[in-house]
């Protein structure tokens, strides 16, 4: 079975692959609706929480020099009302029949133009009328740098330009994420998560409608170029664990539930372009961490709370049990899932301080300077002076912190970032770079001449050369086990409909729940036929994988699997795969 180049990874894929879109992904249609209540009223809550919040400046008045009389909707409220209370006129939420939008009718005073009866000279005159004040809309661009302005905060600029040549303003979610950042104003990330909710309906909800058989039947693609998979029409890879929150999260992955007598399984490579990084450069000890938790180990070097070059000696139960104590307080396991876990992510796609810093600008807080412990001084030979670490500002930046955890990984793991600099200058030298599945890239700027410094500086490709094989030999070993899989006539048996980044999902009957683990580990595990190295893995690379099974994609419970005492692989034993059992 050929693995490599076009025939082995798109020729003989795509079959696979047509037969995972005809079984499709099940779908609960009840489960669905439920979903769409709770982005609306989600969404509602929060939009009315903006409307308080923003000022009367930013919303739109309708009409701009108001109503001559009184509105007819007001004459009909009044009519309706006691006239003892028709103040809560100005209280009284109209709704506009044809989109829903909210206003309020309220005095405002306008000036006017006339011409003076006298003189003839043009006048304006202060007049008080009747106008609609609408809601503040965050989908509104307009509004939201009115906001900005009444605000005094520097509106974002776009690359695009006006036909004078100055930059046109923006809005769009990563400006608005910078914004509230420097600011310190999560206005902005209730615009960025209230536009997310329109998306979000109608993608889960418009998009995942089942058809007569109960699922949604995606067309899988090879679009990109990393050699990972996607699918449109509708996508359905994309579902997260954490946003918009967790409980909507949950919410969306509910909806992917097996039919009566069926169940889910899910089957994730552990830690897989972690090792896979480690096996390209060669280094051992950064292999092991990302097979027990290599984000636990960067956070506790990067708190202190341990040296990392000490206990590399330790044995794996020895980490385990540390990584276990790090996570069981919440402020270090947010230091280890926000600003760890981001930074060995960074890492792998060839990211510095400043990219890092960007993408993850709310795991990356300012913080007290550790320096001058948030005095703004320090000691010096003839009294006090400015601390050089914050420079008197008694902080520390989230740019700072960030290139702080890659300080740290780099120091603990200088293998990786070595391997990482041949990377560029294999990219930058031959103009392309060959993977083992027999890819190619192009690349055309992964270093440019910098005049100013007369030096070589990174240029618009670093970050790819970096990230592309490191990508492309992962998602190349999971399709290596789509293959296998089919092979065995495992996909069909088990009804495998999904690939989701580094796992696997299957549906089928539930009765068959312990044939499947055997069956289905036990190819996962073998040793791949394409990555070998005579030193790391002279027997091909082994990425072991986490399971789970459940009635829906939300209530998944785990799939034990350890290893057993008599760990020959043709042991017999009770629930024995290769030498390891399992529970569930």
């Amino acid at each position: 079975m050929s693995t490599r180049g076009y025939m082995g990874q798109v020729f003989s894929v795509r079959p696979v692959l047509a037969e995972m879109e005809d079984r499709g992904m099940p779908i609960d249609d009840s489960a669905r609706l439920a979903l769409d209540a709770k982005f609306d009223i989600a969404q509602s809550v929060l939009g009315e929480e903006l409307a308080r919040l923003a000022p009367e400046s930013c919303k739109r008045v309708d009409p701009k020099v108001g109503y001559v009389g009184m509105p007819p909707e007001v004459k009909k409220w009044l009519e309706a009302f006691d006239q003892k209370h028709a103040e809560d006129i100005f209280n009284y939420d109209f709704t506009e029949a044809n989109d829903g939008e909210k206003y309020r009718y309220m005095l405002k005073e306008f000036a006017v133009p006339t011409v003076d009866a006298a003189s003839g000279v043009p006048v304006a005159i202060a007049t008080i009328r009747w106008c609609r004040v609408y809601d503040f809309n965050p989908n509104s661009q307009p509004q939201v740098i009115a906001y900005m302005k009444s605000k005094l905060h520097k509106v974002p600029k776009s690359k695009k330009e006006h036909e004078d040549g100055t930059q046109k303003d923006t809005t769009n979610e990563k400006e608005l994420r910078r914004l509230a950042v420097r600011t310190g104003d999560d206005f902005y990330l209730k615009v960025v998560e209230y536009r997310g909710f329109t998306k979000l309906r109608s993608t889960y909800i418009e998009g995942f409608v089942p058809q007569a058989d109960g699922c949604v039947h995606t067309t899988f693609t090879f679009a990109p170029a990393i050699g990972q998979l996607s699918s449109r029409n509708p996508n359905i890879q994309n579902f997260t664990k954490l946003k918009p929150t967790v409980e909507l999260a949950k919410a969306m992955r509910k909806m992917v539930a097996a039919q009566p007598g069926k169940i889910l399984t899910e089957w994730d490579f552990k830690s897989c372009h972690i090792i896979t990084l480690g096996f390209l450069a060669e280094d051992l000890n950064y292999m092991r961490l990302g097979r027990l938790d290599m984000h636990s180990f960067i956070a506790g070097h990067f708190l202190k709370l341990w040296n990392g070059f000490e206990i590399f000696k330790e044995s794996d139960d020895e980490l385990l049990a540390r990584f276990k104590w790090l996570k069981s307080d919440p402020i270090r396991k947010r230091v280890r899932d926000d600003q760890a876990k981001h930074g060995i992510l960074g890492i792998g796609n060839g990211l510095k301080a400043k990219g890092l810093y960007e993408m993850y600008m709310e795991s990356f807080p300012p913080v007290v300077c550790d320096a001058c412990s948030g005095t703004g001084l320090t000691s010096g030979v003839r009294g006090t002076k400015q601390c050089p670490e914050c420079h008197g500002t008694t902080f520390k930046t989230g740019q700072r912190v960030a290139e702080e955890v890659l300080e740290v990984a780099e120091a603990l793991f200088p293998k990786v970032f070595e391997y990482q600099e041949r990377q560029r200058k294999e990219a930058h030298e031959l103009q392309v770079l060959y993977t083992p599945f027999g890819y190619a890239r192009r690349f055309y700027e992964v270093y440019r001449w910098d005049h100013k410094r007369t030096s070589w500086g990174h240029g618009d490709q670093a970050e790819e050369a970096v990230a592309y094989r490191l990508a492309n030999i992962a998602f190349g070993h999971i399709r290596e086990k789509l293959k296998e899989l089919h092979a065995a006539g495992l996909d069909e048996k088990y009804g495998l409909f999904n690939n989701v980044h580094d796992s696997f999902i299957f549906h089928f009957d539930e009765r068959d729940l312990e044939q499947h683990i055997v069956d289905v580990y036990s190819v996962l595990l073998t040793p791949s036929t394409v990555l070998r190295h005579p030193t790391i893995s002279p027997d091909g690379l082994v990425i072991d994988v986490d399971g789970s099974w459940g009635k829906d994609w939300a209530s998944m419970r785990e799939i034990k699997v350890v290893q057993h005492n008599k760990t020959a692989p043709d042991y017999k034993g009770d629930k024995c795969i290769l030498g390891y059992t399992f529970s569930y």
